[in-house]
């Protein structure tokens, strides 16, 4: 079963019993009814490469609410490089941290995702798993499955809800009727990610947030997609997709292209929004029915509203839920439930597109 999750009392030595932390606050022990002081929230880091070293940085930076106990990467030298930075131990095997956290962040390949986390899950220890949830949408059955059992918080690593910008389109959505959104999740060839196809890796992105924007049902209708580095994965891939009973929507994902685009276009009868993720900027046009000036000299063809957003850090913000939701027992914005919708999606997706390669492969064998 999963961790007590009752304010954290003494032992015979001391000691903590019980796995929950009202996260700096003090708490009335159930045993004795007297004041005790609760414990920062020991914290691992599975995983710390790129992204992961981010989580180690984050988790630094917040002394008296979690104690960073360590990191682990099958790179010991980056293991220990990370460690040495952050001032916690250095672990080549993260099984080493079973013992040692109550909660961890896991930034591993995602081959490794299902595996990683269920020995975590299993030990009733919170995990916050980078996106994709898992490889499959079997494995991320598996996995939600193992947390409810023992009364863990998953939370899945779609950071983007988490962008300034996507709250702010949420308020847009809720007032303008949509009829159409395109999106462009645009990067250079980085030949690190090897066990992730363009939509596994990128697209999905993408497909939550339209989940989260809408709260509709998402039906895709079609997709395309080439592949130029790996003739097993695609690289490239535009995916056609209704929201709704009317909104259309096309998501194109490439991690083969020379610049880095994060950019989502939303139409409305009465306004045309562009959001721009890296920039945390909003552009609104809007229509204003064609007003003109007296003598008809000039006519207004539009006004433009520019929202400039906050330049918060939304993996900050990310980890921070991540702490409130063990800390008060809420249901993560980004769940287990949320990463396997996402999953799903995905593979729709991935068995329309490689169907329809192996049927170009097959015509030109012909």
């Amino acid at each position: 079963m999963g961790r007590d999750r009752l304010p954290v009392d003494e032992g015979p030595k001391g000691e903590p019993s019980g796995a929950a932390y009202r996260l700096g606050k003090t708490t009335v022990s159930p045993t004795t009814g007297k004041e005790v002081a609760s414990l920062a929230l020991r914290v691992g880091v599975v995983g710390v490469g790129s992204m992961g070293k981010n989580h180690a940085r984050i988790y630094a930076q917040m002394p008296g609410r979690v104690k960073l106990v360590g990191v682990a990467d099958i790179d010991a030298a980056q293991a220990q490089q990370v460690a040495h930075l952050y001032e916690c131990e250095a672990y080549t095997d993260y099984r080493e941290l079973l013992d040692r956290v109550d909660a961890v962040s896991i930034a591993v390949p995602t081959s490794l995702h299902f595996e990683t986390a269920a020995h975590f899950l299993e030990r009733g220890i919170h995990v916050l798993l980078e996106k994709p949830m898992t490889s499959t949408v079997e494995e991320g059955a598996r996995l939600l499955q193992i947390a409810r059992a023992n009364g863990c918080t998953l939370q899945v690593g779609h950071v983007e809800r988490f962008n300034p910008v996507v709250t702010e389109l949420q308020r847009i959505v809720r007032e303008e009727e949509i009829t159409a959104v395109n999106i462009q999740r645009l990067s250079p060839y980085d030949g690190r990610v090897v066990d992730a196809d363009v939509i596994l890796d990128l697209m999905i992105h993408d497909l939550d947030i339209l989940t989260m924007l809408f709260g509709q049902p998402i039906r895709p209708i079609a997709g395309m997609g080439r592949s130029l580095h790996n003739p097993e994965q695609v690289d490239y891939a535009v995916a056609m997709l209704q929201v709704g009973d009317e909104t259309l929507a096309t998501v194109t994902a490439s991690r083969v292209t020379a610049s880095r685009v994060r950019r989502m276009e939303l139409s409305s009868p009465s306004a045309w929004i562009v959001a721009d993720y890296i920039e945390r900027r909003i552009t609104i046009t809007r229509n204003p029915m064609g007003r003109a000036s007296r003598n008809g000299t000039y006519r207004q063809k539009g006004v433009l509203e520019q929202i400039y957003l906050p330049a918060l850090e939304p993996l900050a913000e990310e980890i921070r839920h991540f702490l409130e939701c063990i800390e008060t027992q809420k249901h993560p914005l980004v769940s287990g439930e949320t990463g396997l919708a996402a999953l799903k999606l995905v593979e729709h997706i991935q068995r329309d597109i490689y169907g329809r390669v192996a049927e170009r492969g097959m015509a030109a064998a012909l």
